[in-house]
């Protein structure tokens, strides 16, 4: 096999990645499923090409390099034009979760999304357009700014084919990820294409990856594990991408299992309670066909890692062609890029059992 060595020294941003993939004019690309079950395929050409059409809009809104951009969108194109699209021009996009992660409030269901605009310094907010748009922040630094809740119809007065003035230096900084938040508000790391390129090359040497692969995730777009762990580096090894909405992971998790089968995926990652998840709520009426043998990297981050779980998944999905060998314990976080430590993907995990008591009270493990 012709593997990768993950060294792009000629490339110093991730668009210059996106043009590699987009010139090598294969058919690879992402596969997008829907909430309902609904499939589109684009290879890498075609999302480059929608990424300029959308960078050239966002010029016409009056975007300029470094303006902080909101991106409020499900798992889709629309999301991958508006992520590359800002990084074309010199912007810094700043995911956010869709704004039905957040509970309605008496202002307006995107109330607390342009809150955090607002504590973000955000120029612009890109949004589904589900989203009420009447609501508008009154005060702060987000004052004028712009709110898109159409993309499609922004693009209509941007010619197919569009080229953009690339005469300008990038900024080393790509985007702003906000951390989950889950003990106070999100707060916005800045990660830069150097590190983004040097953390999403060192993973793929430690799996060994090469253009035969292909990845098959429902993480969500705003987290860094979907965008910087799947999207970017698909991008930047040139592999083939299924992305599912989460929504249907968690309405039907089979479906996860079956898009690994349909499309031969090797590599996929997930929280530990994926595993779980997947192992209590799939129905053998659901599994009929399932083949998991193409698996060859099941990588379990996010959260504390539980044996149990990942053995009972094993057990459970033997029997559909699933090794017990291939899963991965992974740790990492925002303010370190992504990754930070991998199990070995060429044997299986160890459990090493810890007494809590004696490690508090001893510092003894």
């Amino acid at each position: 096999m012709n593997r990768h060595t993950g060294d792009r020294g000629d490339e110093r941003t991730l668009i210059d990645a996106l043009d590699r993939a987009a010139e090598a004019e294969t058919s690879r690309g992402i596969t997008v499923i829907d909430h309902q079950g609904g499939r589109e395929h684009r290879s890498w050409t075609r999302i480059r090409a929608y990424a300029r059409r959308t960078a050239a809009a966002l010029r016409l809104e009056g975007i300029e390099p470094m303006d902080r951009i909101l991106l409020a969108f499900p798992t889709g194109f629309e999301f991958l034009g508006a992520f590359f699209g800002a990084l074309s021009i010199g912007a810094l996009p700043i995911p956010c979760p869709p704004p039905d992660r957040w509970r309605p409030s008496p202002e307006g269901r995107n109330r607390p999304l342009a809150h955090v605009g607002e504590r973000m310094e955000a120029r612009a907010m890109l949004v589904d357009p589900e989203v009420d748009h009447d609501q508008r922040p009154s005060t702060g630094p987000m004052r004028p700014w712009s709110l898109v809740t159409d993309l499609p119809a922004l693009l209509e007065d941007v010619p197919v084919g569009v080229s953009i003035d690339e005469e300008f230096d990038r900024p080393d900084t790509a985007y702003i990820q906000l951390t989950e938040g889950t003990t106070g508000p999100p707060r916005g790391v800045l990660l830069t294409h150097r590190n983004m390129l040097a953390n999403v090359s060192a993973i793929g040497r430690r799996l060994e990856v090469d253009e035969s692969d292909v990845g098959v995730s429902w993480i969500p777009l705003h987290n860094p594990l979907g965008l910087i762990g799947v999207v970017c580096f698909g991008v930047v090894f040139d592999i083939e991408l299924v992305l599912l909405d989460p929504v249907r992971f968690l309405d039907q998790p089979e479906s996860w299992l079956h898009a690994i089968s349909r499309h031969g995926g090797t590599l996929s990652t997930a929280p530990n309670f994926a595993y779980d998840y997947a192992v209590r709520r799939c129905r053998e009426s659901e599994l009929e066909g399932l083949d998991l043998s193409s698996w060859r990297i099941a990588m379990s981050g996010g959260e504390p890692v539980r044996a149990q779980h990942l053995e009972a998944f094993a057990r459970r999905f033997g029997e559909y062609g699933l090794r017990d060998d291939i899963f991965t314990p992974v740790y990492g976080l925002s303010e370190a890029t992504l990754g930070v430590s991998f199990g070995s993907v060429d044997a299986p995990f160890d459990v090493d059992a810890i007494n809590r008591r004696t490690l508090e009270t001893e510092a003894r493990a």
